[in-house]
C-alpha cells in the first residue's frame, strides 16, 4: 500500500508590522539676537582755549626795544628827589629806604644803611653824550654814585665837591657814554658807611 501524501501546509504569513512613525520634536530654535546700533561718533571740536595758537614772531636780540626813559625840562632821573614818597622806579637794594626826617630840600631823602644798601634806577643814553650825574649828600658820609652797563661798573674819575651848608654838600659826577642804549645809575654806601641822598639830578651837558 501507498504511504498517505500528507497534504501541504502553508507556511504562516508574517503579520504586516508597522514601521514605528518617529514623532516630531520641537527642537530650539535660537532667537535672534539683536547687534547694538552703533551711534555715529563726530570728531571731537576744539574749542577757542584749545586751539592751537597762532606762532608768535621772536625778536632777534638786535631787535629787542630798549626802554626809554622820559626826560623832563632835560631831567633823565625820575623821583630824583624821592618826593613821592616810595621809591619807584629807584630799585632799593639792601636796607635802603625812603626817610622823611632827614632831608635837604621837598618832603623825602634816601637814607642808606651800613650794610648792603644801595638804590638803582635804569636810563637811556645816547652814545659819545656828555653827562653829568649829582646828588646832595649829607657831609662826612660814605657814599658811591655809578654808571653800570652790562653789569659792568664804568671807571668814572672825574669826582667834585661843592659844599653848600654846614650840613650838606653836592657831588657830582660826569662822564661819556659809549654806546647807545639802557645804563643803570646806582648809588650806594662802601662798607660800614652810611648816608642820607636828596635831589639828585642827571642831565646831558
Amino acid at each position: 500500500t501507498e504511504p498517505p501524501t500528507p497534504a501541504p501546509t502553508e507556511p504562516p504569513t508574517p503579520a504586516p508590522t508597522t514601521p514605528p512613525t518617529s514623532i516630531p520634536t520641537d527642537s530650539a530654535t535660537p532667537t535672534p539676537t539683536e547687534r547694538p546700533t552703533l551711534e555715529p561718533t563726530r570728531p571731537p571740536s576744539a574749542s577757542p582755549s584749545e586751539g592751537t595758537p597762532p606762532p608768535t614772531a621772536t625778536q632777534s636780540p638786535s631787535e629787542k626795544p630798549i626802554p626809554t626813559t622820559p626826560v623832563v625840562d632835560g631831567q633823565i632821573l625820575m623821583n630824583a628827589g624821592f618826593d613821592d614818597g616810595k621809591p619807584a622806579p629807584w630799585n632799593l637794594i639792601g636796607s635802603a629806604s625812603i626817610d622823611s626826617l632827614t632831608v635837604y630840600q621837598g618832603t623825602h631823602s634816601l637814607r642808606l644803611r651800613i650794610g648792603l644798601s644801595e638804590a638803582q634806577q635804569r636810563v637811556v643814553l645816547n652814545a659819545a653824550g656828555e653827562y653829568s650825574l649829582s646828588c646832595i649828600v649829607l657831609k662826612r658820609t660814605s657814599v658811591f654814585m655809578r654808571i653800570i652797563q652790562d653789569g659792568v661798573v664804568m671807571m668814572i674819575t672825574d669826582r667834585r665837591t661843592e659844599s653848600l651848608d654846614t650840613r650838606w654838600e653836592k657831588r657830582t659826577l660826569r662822564f661819556t657814554a659809549p654806546d647807545d642804549g639802557s645804563y643803570i645809575v646806582s648809588v650806594k654806601t662802601e662798607r660800614g658807611g652810611w648816608s642820607y641822598l636828596d635831589s639828585c639830578a642827571m642831565y646831558e651837558t
